[in-house]
């Protein structure tokens, strides 16, 4: 009896014991399998950073290339300038291209467009008049920025050219014939490559990136600068009453505020919304000028190539929302906020 009785005790005292024993077990194997999925996914990341470096190793090596190969196009890119230009007779030549598709193509009415453009031209014309201002309006993005009063400066632009000075470099060359306007022969725009990732952001690298810019000094003539407008105003002396005729000198927007060099305030949260929008457009547009306008300008001419509205500046709110992300994710430094990534392999 005195068995039985112990033993109908020690039942509820076992069920009671067991569940937690089994808890303790089931949450010891669960943090097993919680140690396990972090290590592989740490090897994962490592493996991925590894991945990285190669990545960035070839972008900068593939930049290099197209620095070294630069050269080899010179000759026939100062034969089109020439040929733009009117500085050497073109002969009849018959076209080396499949001709088949050109009016079949989505760009037909473009092209359509262009031929009853250059119908225009009287019959004596040497070389292409406003070859390179034609193609800015054919460029959405870059024709948003022209305004009436740059049209007769852009058509006395030559040519543009691109120059690798360095590893981490590159330069815009803007050729213009003498004008009225400034003294330059050459406006110039050096854009700096990135293409390591930085320390604190390391795996959210996306490819190498523009990081910073650096425009030139324009030598306007007197009262010839069309970036800024002169307003004439009123000014009366406080104390004798007397007025007098002032010229005030206010900005306004043109094509040629693109020489300006941007530069970033270290205090990200003081920089304003238009400011943001003018630096992000401004490196869209120097890789946007050396990878596609340089080489493919008679394609750009024509209407072959048609940029749609997508490639314009990028909305200042979707540029505001990135940035605050990346703060957000990696709580980067000031000068990795405005960038563009670099499709290197165009």
């Amino acid at each position: 009896m005195s068995a039985t009785k112990n033993k109908q005790k020690s039942q509820p005292h076992s069920t009671k014991v067991m569940p937690a024993v089994m808890s303790t077990l089931q949450n010891s194997k669960h943090l097993d399998n919680t140690e396990y999925i972090e290590d592989c996914i740490t090897a994962l990341k490592n493996l991925h950073l590894e991945y990285i470096n190669i990545e960035a190793k070839l972008c900068e090596e593939f930049f290099e290339l197209e620095a070294k190969y630069a050269a080899n196009y010179q000759a026939i890119l100062e034969k089109r300038k020439q040929i733009i230009n009117g500085e050497i007779e073109t002969t009849k030549e018959q076209p080396i291209w499949n001709t088949d598709f050109d009016d079949l193509s989505i760009c037909g009415s473009t092209i359509s467009s262009t031929r009853a453009y250059l119908q225009t031209f009287p019959y004596d014309i040497k070389g292409i008049p406003n070859f390179w201002l034609k193609i800015f309006k054919n460029v959405a993005a870059i024709s948003d920025l022209i305004k009436p009063y740059d049209e007769p400066l852009i058509n006395k632009l030559a040519d543009i050219k691109v120059k690798y000075e360095d590893k981490h470099s590159f330069t815009l060359e803007f050729h213009f014939n003498k004008n009225k306007y400034f003294t330059n022969q050459i406006l110039t725009k050096r854009y700096y490559i990135r293409f390591k990732p930085q320390k604190n952001a390391t795996l959210n690298y996306m490819g190498p990136e523009i990081y910073k810019s650096k425009g030139c000094i324009i030598n306007w003539k007197t009262k010839q600068n069309i970036t800024i407008k002169y307003v004439k105003k009123l000014q009366r002396h406080k104390l004798l009453g007397e007025y007098r005729t002032i010229v005030d000198e206010v900005p306004r927007a043109s094509f040629f505020n693109f020489f300006q060099t941007k530069v970033i305030n270290k205090n990200i949260d003081k920089i304003d919304k238009d400011f943001w929008k003018i630096l992000n457009a401004d490196y869209q547009i120097g890789h946007f000028f050396r990878t596609r306008i340089i080489p493919k300008a008679i394609l750009y001419l024509t209407g072959d190539i048609v940029e749609q509205d997508n490639f314009r500046f990028e909305d200042y709110e979707q540029c505001k929302t990135k940035v605050d992300n990346l703060k957000a994710a990696s709580n980067l430094e000031h000068d990795n906020y405005t960038h563009t990534i670099l499709d290197l392999k165009i």
